[in-house]
């Protein structure tokens, strides 16, 4: 059952400024003068403004870059790392600048003679206490041998953690899940050559910063992991046998159920495991509270995850295991997640999208300008310390913090990994 608590949660190198994009707006927020000098009436009225405190990014729960296609934040400074062919970039948000991390006068970046070379070229980044790690292949495609790597950007360090060799039959996806108190858990998969989606087996790792070394992870997950600690891990549940049946019905072929309906199938939840004994406990689930997951993996912030039962929204503290009532939904909810110490959630209702935020110590719906669109316009996927990154006009871009707040996403700048 569901317990709720009763509180407020309390080196330099060649670079590249980005272009900023000159696209008007959209929408006639104005209205306009016809030509026997009628006003029109404007097609969207504007949401009032008010530009909310920002703050740096968590630093700890850190995940890979597979949902930011600008890379992965830095929890070092206000930029992010990202990767061109082998090697490792940054973009500075002070300076505007893209750069390969190395310094050498002609360097090509293709060997262990270049500063930023990862070792191959690699899948998703996760920077963790100032260490970029990411799963490297010998081809684009990832073909060939597979290494998990640790980089130091500073000095260009590059220490290889997990190594598989790839046969004529075989081939290995290697990459990290997420980072927290002092480890880092990453993953091997195996999977036949021309069967890229079915994964033979799979191993689970961890990596003790503190350490240096590699263990077997003990516990087996089934589902995403949304926040750990050394004491304990927080993960979405659900029995994998009973959803492969149930995708096997004419209920799920024919579109005919909700998501809400095959949570309770599959006995969905969000379960606490404790990682020295193994035991769990349910901290929410479908068939006894209505839970059903929403939201992606940036639905974590810190220590906090949010979730939804009925029209209410929860905040979980993991590290405090304690759960407290943050908002009732303002809308019909689309999605849900969690940013600069932030509850966000878009509503859709009459063809509009409604973006909506929360301060997560001073709760109360803010609405940010969406111009009367029917999906957002700047479509956040991270953050870094002053800016948001996402898709907006189709190109990936950045916004300042303040910007995305005031609705002025003309000052969106274009621009990728």
């Amino acid at each position: 059952m569901l317990l709720i608590v009763s509180m407020v949660l309390g080196m330099a190198a060649c670079g590249k400024k980005l272009d900023i994009p000159t696209q008007p707006p959209e929408t006639n927020t104005i209205g306009e003068v016809t030509p026997s000098g009628e006003t029109t009436e404007p097609t969207h009225v504007p949401v009032p403004v008010e530009i909310p405190e920002s703050y740096p990014i968590p630093k700890e729960n850190r995940r890979p870059s597979y949902l930011m296609s600008h890379g992965v934040a830095s929890t070092q400074g206000d930029g992010y790392y990202g990767k061109v062919a082998t090697a490792l970039t940054y973009f500075d948000a002070v300076s505007g600048e893209k750069m390969v991390l190395c310094d050498q006068p002609g360097c090509n970046h293709l060997d262990e003679t270049c500063k930023a070379y990862l070792g191959g070229y690699p899948g998703d980044l996760l920077e963790y206490r100032g260490m970029v790690y990411a799963g490297v292949y010998e081809t684009p495609q990832k073909d060939g041998d597979a290494k998990l790597v640790q980089k130091n950007p500073q000095t260009g360090e590059l220490k290889v953690l997990l190594s598989r060799e790839a046969t004529e039959t075989e081939r290995y996806r290697l990459g990290c899940e997420i980072a927290s108190d002092g480890m880092v858990i990453y993953y091997a998969s195996k999977m036949t050559v021309g069967n890229p989606n079915e994964i033979v087996s799979a191993e689970t790792f961890y990596y003790d910063t503190e350490l240096g070394e590699s263990f077997p992870f003990p516990l087996e997950i089934h589902g995403a992991i949304r926040g750990f600690s050394r004491d304990y891990v927080v993960a979405e549940y659900f029995d994998e046998e009973k959803r492969k049946e149930f995708w096997q019905t004419d209920e799920w072929i024919n579109g005919g159920c909700t998501m809400q309906e095959e949570a309770k199938v599959v006995d969905a939840a969000i379960r606490r495991y404790d990682l020295h004994t193994g035991e769990y406990r349910n901290v929410v689930t479908a068939r006894e509270d209505g839970y059903w997951h929403i939201g992606d993996d940036t639905i974590t912030y810190g220590c906090l995850t949010a979730f939804k039962l009925g029209d209410m929204i929860y905040l979980y503290d993991m590290e405090k295991d304690q759960i407290q009532e943050h908002l009732t939904e303002p809308g019909p909810l689309a999605a849900l997640w969690l940013g600069d110490n932030k509850v966000f959630v878009i509503t859709y209702e009459d063809d509009e999208a409604k973006v909506y935020y929360s301060e997560i110590n001073n709760p109360g719906w803010k609405q940010v300008d969406n111009r009367g669109e029917d999906a957002m316009l700047f479509s956040i996927y991270g953050e870094i310390d002053s800016m948001f990154y996402g898709l907006y006009h189709g190109c990936n871009s950045l916004i300042p913090k303040a910007d995305f707040y005031a609705g002025n996403y003309e000052a969106a700048q274009a621009g990728g990994v």
